[in-house]
C-alpha cells in the first residue's frame, strides 16, 4: 500500500537524497519488494546551505531553532510542517 502511495509523487525532506532515501529503499529491500519510483525529489538541504553556519549547523533541529520553530519531534507529521515551515521562512 505504501508503495503505491508513493509511486510518482513528488518526495521532499531535508537530507532526502542521502538519509531518507537509501533507508527507504533498503526497507523495501528487506521486504523483497521494490521500491517505489518518485515523480520528482526536492531536498531542502541544498536550498537552507547559506542558513547553516547562522543556525549553527545544517541540522533541520537547529534551522527550525533558528526559524523559531522550536525542536524537532522525530514524528513525521511535526517533522513534515517543521521542513515546510523553515523553508518558508527561509524565502
Amino acid at each position: 500500500e505504501i508503495s503505491r502511495i508513493m509511486e510518482g509523487k513528488i518526495w521532499v525532506g531535508h537530507n532526502i537524497r542521502r538519509f531518507d532515501i537509501p533507508r527507504l529503499e533498503e526497507h523495501f529491500k528487506k521486504a523483497g519488494l521494490p521500491p517505489p519510483n518518485p515523480g520528482g525529489i526536492i531536498d531542502t538541504l541544498p536550498l537552507l546551505k547559506e542558513f547553516g553556519k547562522r543556525a549553527g549547523n545544517m541540522k533541520m533541529e537547529s534551522l527550525g531553532r533558528y526559524f523559531g520553530q522550536g525542536k524537532e519531534e522525530h514524528r513525521a507529521l511535526a517533522d513534515a510542517r517543521m521542513t515546510f515551515n523553515v523553508l518558508r521562512n527561509a524565502g
